[in-house]
């Protein structure tokens, strides 16, 4: 998951908690995407467990029960000895593999709503 694909979420995340989308269109275009791109995004979203509504009379994606987006990176304990001091494990070089392609997940609160 890159940097562009975090923010984007983020920023995704950030309106629908607002309920700030607008329709599909207008959401797409606040992101600077397509509408097929925010209908992928949308899907991953729901995927890691995003309670992500669309509501038609008020025009807006919104959540379904209170919730937080968390953002990570894992490091490959198992080949942290591989590592050797002062190398820079976030280079594309040999070590790059250590790093465990980012996660995205929610932590949604339970029993409200």
């Amino acid at each position: 998951m890159s940097l562009v694909d975090i923010e984007r979420l983020e920023r995704m995340h950030d309106l629908i908690c607002r309920n700030a989308t607008g329709t599909p269109d207008t959401f797409s275009e606040k992101l600077g995407i397509s509408k097929s791109m925010l209908m992928i995004n949308l899907a991953q979203l729901k995927e890691k467990g995003g309670p992500i509504q669309y509501d038609a009379l008020k025009q807006t994606y919104y959540y379904t029960r209170p919730c937080r987006l968390i953002f990570g990176y894992e490091i490959d304990r198992d080949a942290m000895g591989k590592i050797k001091g002062g190398k820079n494990i976030f280079d594309k070089g040999a070590h790059s593999n250590l790093i465990r392609m980012g996660f995205c997940k929610f932590e949604v609160q339970q029993g409200i709503g």
